[in-house]
């Protein structure tokens, strides 16, 4: 007797938003591989996050504001899981990529390393610049720290 057809996937979701908006040379598919273990600690982690939100009144508009973020950081190959209040949904077309935002930055870093200004107040403009491209890419939350390197 021949074994039944099964799904080539064990589930899709729909994803409320990209930020910061990616490009059109991103691929339109993009796989993330980990391993058993990493996927267990996914799994407990958004287990851990569900069952917290479950807790809340989902009659609240506060509650009902609030969803997943997976954060994945290329840099160090990590995803983290936390709750997020959610921005509107926007379409895929009205994303704006931040690809010029490197270039803009190093323009912006030239003008303030030529100002007239003091050491301190030069240090002040590149830290809250930097600050907004972490910002732009996911990478930042105003009100918390940049993590040691």
């Amino acid at each position: 007797m021949p074994e039944p057809k099964t799904k080539s996937s064990f589930g899709t979701v729909k994803i409320n938003n990209f930020s910061p908006a990616l490009p059109d040379t991103v691929p339109l598919g993009i796989n993330v591989q980990i391993t058993y273990e990493e996927a267990l600690k996914l799994h407990i982690g958004l287990q851990r996050l569900l069952l917290k939100m479950d807790s809340y009144n989902r009659n609240d508009k506060r509650a009902k504001e609030l969803g997943v973020c997976l954060c994945i950081f290329r840099d160090v190959h990590s995803l983290t899981v936390t709750e997020q209040k959610l921005g509107q949904r926007k379409p895929a077309s009205a994303a704006k990529p931040v690809d010029d935002l490197d270039q803009l930055l190093k323009d912006y870093v030239v003008d303030v390393e030529a100002a007239n200004l003091e050491p301190n107040t030069k240090a002040t403009y590149l830290l809250h610049a930097r600050n907004f491209v972490r910002w732009a890419r996911g990478q930042f939350k105003p009100g918390s720290r940049k993590p040691e390197a």
